[in-house]
């Protein structure tokens, strides 16, 4: 289930508020911690992804996240 708590050291943080709300026509996935809305289902791209700190979605684009400064990372899937 997606959740906007980055864990430590993540590219992408949450926003102190809510900003977007997506229509409620769609299916939405949310945090799981506060209820913010962070994508429709049609932007879902893989459930099996794998991220830093474990089993993640991977998504076209997302709402209500906040980006950054880049880093590098060693994934298993080699450096990103």
């Amino acid at each position: 289930m997606p959740s906007c708590d980055p864990g430590p050291g993540p590219a992408c943080l949450p926003t102190k508020t809510f900003r977007s709300y997506l229509p409620r026509c769609h299916r939405t996935y949310s945090c799981v911690h506060c209820r913010a809305h962070l994508a429709k289902h049609d932007e879902l791209i893989s459930k099996s992804f794998q991220g830093s700190h474990g089993r993640a979605y991977l998504f076209n684009s997302v709402v209500n996240v906040g980006c950054g400064p880049a880093e590098q990372r060693l994934l298993l899937t080699g450096l990103h």
